[in-house]
């Protein structure tokens, strides 16, 4: 019982993963006092930036899995250091000030306010798009169920400026959990090996 206990939690706790690149914008709140438009950057830069370990740690422990939709993962990546840097770039020219977004707006030409938006709006769009290619991808090659890639498809749809990527960390959460079932089925299916004899006294 105890056994099935654990192994029920070794099952769940890859979607943790999804857990703390949720809570991961929670990190601006170690900004300075002064808040503004560029803690919003602060922000979106910490779920980037947290998604790029947890893509890159998930990715690397099932790659086998991975084949070809790796393509997408690597793609995805790419768009997330894109948006990490355009959300560094804005919260940097505007650091500890209180603009808001209207005021923000208004300053077009101010050094790192309109090349940082773009960057970030670019790396955003890449990771969405890589994102809802890589669940379908993995979809089509049965890399996941049906009911995964409709979770993942359904987490891929949300705004890329709010959580970047988060299909993408859903399905890889999905192929570690399957990971250890599949290791656990190996370890059930292997043949015991016979007791030594007793020696005769």
């Amino acid at each position: 019982m105890i056994n099935a206990g654990r192994m029920g939690l070794s099952r769940l706790a890859p979607y943790g993963l999804v857990l703390v690149a949720v809570s991961s914008g929670g990190l601006s709140a170690f900004a300075p006092a002064t808040h503004g438009h560029w803690t919003g950057h602060v922000s979106n830069a910490a779920v980037a930036g947290v998604q790029m370990l947890l893509i890159v740690g998930s990715s690397v422990v099932v790659s086998r899995r991975l084949g070809v939709t790796a393509v997408f993962v690597v793609a995805a990546l790419v768009g997330l250091a894109i948006a990490e840097v355009g959300n560094l770039v804005v919260a940097g020219a505007i650091w500890a000030t209180r603009y808001g977004d209207a005021e923000v707006g208004a300053m077009g030409g101010v050094a790192g306010i309109d090349s940082g938006h773009n960057m970030e709006g670019t790396g955003e769009r890449i990771v969405w798009v890589a994102g809802l290619l890589f669940v379908i991808a993995a979809a089509v090659l049965r890399k996941i169920p049906v009911l995964v890639a409709v979770i993942g498809i359904l987490l891929s749809l949300i705004p890329p400026w709010l959580l970047p990527g988060i299909g993408i960390t859903f399905v890889l959460a999905y192929l570690l959990s399957d990971r250890v079932t599949e290791r656990e089925r190996l370890r059930r299916a292997a043949p015991v090996p016979p007791s030594a004899p007793h020696p005769v006294t």
